[in-house]
């Protein structure tokens, strides 16, 4: 039997289908954490500015950077690791979660801990 999960926003069905259908209605919502061995406060900045990335966030000890092409991103983050002389410690390609596919499908942004309306 299939499983499919239904989203509801303010009442309303905003979308009926499998969670994999789902997360294929929105790959440009993937993404790539990545934490190197030294941490600057630049950093961020510098990496929301690499080439197909969308938006970056800092989370912790690592960096989530969001791009419709991984693996453009995976390659520009190799030549920002030589060029600064940092080595990466640990990368991971994710795809969207069903949270990114309900935030996407009801117009709201995640903020800090709660969600809200995007203006």
């Amino acid at each position: 039997m299939a499983e499919y999960d239904v989203f509801c926003y303010k009442g309303n069905i905003v979308a009926i289908d499998s969670p994999e259908s789902l997360k294929k209605e929105i790959q440009s919502v993937q993404s790539i954490e990545v934490s190197f061995d030294y941490n600057s406060a630049d950093q961020l900045d510098e990496l929301s500015c690499l080439p197909m990335v969308n938006d970056a966030q800092k989370a912790g000890d690592k960096f989530k950077l969001y791009t419709e092409d991984p693996s453009e991103v995976i390659d520009a983050l190799v030549a920002y690791s030589h060029t600064h002389n940092f080595k990466i410690v640990s990368i991971t390609t994710l795809g969207p979660s069903l949270e990114d596919v309900f935030i996407h499908l009801t117009g709201l942004k995640q903020a800090g801990e709660g969600i809200r309306a995007i203006d």
